[in-house]
């Protein structure tokens, strides 16, 4: 496995501080004042975070939606000190994101591979315009999901949204570097034609 902090040593100068363990979810204060320190005098600061495999596994289901408390407590303690914050996600399923409306970008890597690590500096770097879309909602907490009881989809839309108030970003969310234009829509043959201009 390749990580980000190997990948991008290749391409640029960076410094890392660890900021938080795997095997707690209590904050380890010199590891999260150590990665401070270092995010205070960043042109930007990015973060990777994600579900532990205490966490999210196979073999047991998830009770709740939140990360671990060392990482959320980290985010908010470099984001008091720095205004460019990237957050990079490592997860297989929605999160709860408090501070989502505090950082300046946020990649959803999901459950990568391999070759996470450079396909992560790819996208942050630029090299490669990000695209994806996701397949799944993401709701601001738990308590805000649709009652799982009723699977019916009636006044619903994909994954039984039923109140967008409750969605932090809907199941097909995405954005790129680029801006795409639709031009003209035609139907033959059972085929439909779109011209998409990327006028980025």
């Amino acid at each position: 496995i390749t990580s980000a902090v190997q990948a991008v040593r290749s391409i640029a100068k960076v410094e890392y501080a660890k900021g938080y363990s795997i095997d707690t979810d209590q904050v380890n204060p010199e590891l999260q004042a150590e990665a401070v320190a270092l995010a205070k005098k960043a042109d930007v600061a990015v973060l990777f975070v994600g579900l532990t495999d205490a966490y999210e596994s196979e073999g047991y289901d998830r009770s709740h939606m939140r990360m671990p408390e060392n990482q959320n407590a980290l985010i908010d303690a470099v984001c008091a000190v720095n205004d460019r914050v990237v957050v990079v996600l490592h997860n297989g399923s929605p999160v709860e994101m408090p501070w989502a409306d505090k950082v300046g970008g946020i990649l959803e890597m999901y459950l990568g591979g391999q070759a996470v690590g450079g396909a992560t500096v790819d996208l942050l770097f630029g090299a490669v315009s990000p695209s994806g879309k996701l397949p799944v909602t993401f709701y601001k907490s738990a308590d805000m999901l649709p009652d799982f009881t009723d699977y019916s989809m009636k006044n619903r839309t994909y994954r039984f949204c039923d109140d967008e108030s409750n969605v932090l970003y809907p199941f097909g969310y995405g954005l790129t570097y680029s801006h795409f234009e639709c031009g003209d829509v035609s139907y033959k043959d059972n085929m439909l034609t779109v011209n998409v201009t990327n006028t980025g």
